[in-house]
């Protein structure tokens, strides 16, 4: 008896849809042969509810790999409305069931984001046979350390910061640069240290705009003639963050903001400052085109095992990432959940925790860990050294140091592949880090020592099969890179001293 598989893809578009859609149809034609038949629903849930479906053949897929969007076309239809009959009297959820039986549906496949998989457990919930795979630019779906589009977001991101970089420098301007994301802060984190940005700011952390327009007015102090901002697009300020969505929406709209804080963060700085001040937004930029080798790959490894657990008739579940490792979580227990950016993220604390490893046991140093308050000032270098002095951070360290060491991450560079045939027989991935140390005289406030340091490491991946990798991980090259930076940053300075 021929399985029959529906697949689906809804919610906003993402490099690496095709590829997905793809990667599942070619390892389910290698597992089941000709027993088993893919039917394409289209537009999303909508196709779902009004019974719009194809079926689909092997040719189908041919040459999707590289290719942007998706062959089923998508749309958004929110959960909230998903239990709610609207003017057009139609039971949503009754739809759906009934276009998965005249389908003759063995299981349907959802390729989404937050909103897609809990709709996906909904359906699970109704006694559909549901299987979801993890699709968003923002990153942050629960469970899962990587979602496919999030890479390629991440290099059109980066290229922008990159773009603006040039013409900011040119006009003397301060840069105001909208990063999609609205919960979550990956893909503004993410391209704001690979570009280089002064300033980013994410949904997970309020913001103070004297912070911000005091860290524009010092790099022009010290002769930075421009600063490029990188501003999540969910970003919200400290008043903000004490409010219900639907009040400080309301509010912003009041004003003529906008839904989004860009536009009053860059009429504030140039207010404050009195720098010229633009704004760039890249928008639905950073959905489009063709996906990268890394989200190829990913979407084809995600795929394969999608078709693995139809195999095996594993429903209720959605694929996943986790340390590596292509896996499966329970929908019930991600739906609804969103992964955030943790205010210890690992990332950002590599290279400082190695290049206080490095400076350790010197009798010329003394390290001190000053906790949250002291992290959240360490952009304002001038208020630390005043509140060192007055003794309102560390008391002990009130009149005692002589020197104060700042350590800054000033560039994740970008990352070049080379690719096999069809980009799964292997890849190369070069991280480029740069850190800078700035020594600043605690009695005077002068930046007395400036220096800096790079490193380059490769992460070099193999497949033995679409589904089979092995490799040393590009996070794992990047963690690397920021720990050769910081040693050979260390070195310098100890030789300085």
């Amino acid at each position: 008896m021929k399985k029959r598989v529906g697949i689906l893809t809804s919610g906003g578009d993402c490099p690496g849809l095709n590829a997905t859609i793809r990667g599942v149809a070619k390892a389910l034609y290698a597992r089941f042969g000709e027993n088993v038949e893919i039917v394409g629903i289209l537009n999303g849930y909508h196709g779902l509810i009004t019974g719009e479906y194809k079926e689909m053949c092997e040719d189908d897929f041919r040459g999707i790999l590289t290719l942007g969007g998706t062959i089923l076309g998508t749309k958004r239809t929110p959960f909230k409305m998903m239990r709610v009959v609207e003017d057009d009297n139609i039971d949503k959820v009754a739809a759906m069931k009934k276009t998965y039986k005249e389908a003759k549906l063995d299981c349907l496949l959802c390729l989404g984001g937050n909103g897609t998989h809990k709709t996906a457990n909904l359906l699970s919930q109704e006694g559909l046979n549901i299987i979801g795979l993890p699709k968003t630019i923002d990153n942050d779906i629960y469970g899962t350390d990587v979602t496919f589009g999030f890479h390629t977001a991440v290099d059109i991101a980066t290229d922008v910061i990159d773009r603006i970089h040039t013409t900011a420098g040119s006009h003397s301007r301060v840069m105001c640069i909208e990063i999609m994301g609205n919960k979550a802060g990956w893909l503004t984190l993410y391209s704001g240290i690979a570009g280089g940005a002064d300033i980013i700011l994410l949904p997970e952390q309020p913001y103070d705009i004297d912070r911000v327009c005091s860290a524009v007015e010092r790099r022009a102090k010290k002769g930075s003639n421009f600063s490029i901002i990188a501003v999540a697009e969910g970003a919200i300020n400290c008043e903000e963050a004490g409010m219900k969505r639907k009040e400080w929406m309301a509010k912003r709209a009041e004003a003529g903001f906008g839904t989004t804080a860009t536009n009053r963060i860059a009429q504030a700085v140039q207010k404050k400052t009195g720098m010229e001040t633009r704004v760039c937004i890249p928008g639905h930029m950073q959905r489009g085109g063709s996906p990268s080798a890394y989200d190829r790959v990913l979407a084809t490894q995600f795929g394969s095992y999608a078709a693995q657990l139809v195999e095996v008739e594993r429903y209720g579940v959605t694929v996943a990432m986790v340390n590596r490792r292509v896996t499966e979580n329970r929908l019930a227990d991600i739906a609804g959940k969103t992964r955030n950016v943790p205010e210890n993220c690992e990332l950002l604390s590599v290279a400082r925790d190695q290049l206080t490893a490095e400076l350790a046991g010197e009798q010329k140093f003394a390290l001190y860990d000053f906790g949250e308050q002291t992290t959240k000032a360490r952009c304002d270098e001038a208020a630390f050294v005043d509140a060192l002095g007055e003794g309102t951070i560390a008391p002990e360290l009130a009149g005692k140091a002589d020197y104060y060491v700042f350590g800054y991450l000033t560039t994740l560079g970008k990352v070049k592949a080379q690719s096999g045939a069809l980009g799964l027989s292997g890849r190369d991935r070069t991280v480029y880090a740069e850190l800078s140390l700035r020594v600043m005289d605690a009695h005077t406030g002068a930046i007395v020592f400036v220096t800096k340091a790079d490193s380059r490491r490769k992460a070099e991946l193999s497949y033995n099969a679409i589904w089979q990798r092995h490799d040393s991980g590009e996070e794992d090259a990047i963690r690397a890179a920021l720990e050769d930076a910081a040693i050979n940053l260390a070195a310098q300075f100890k030789q300085a001293m």
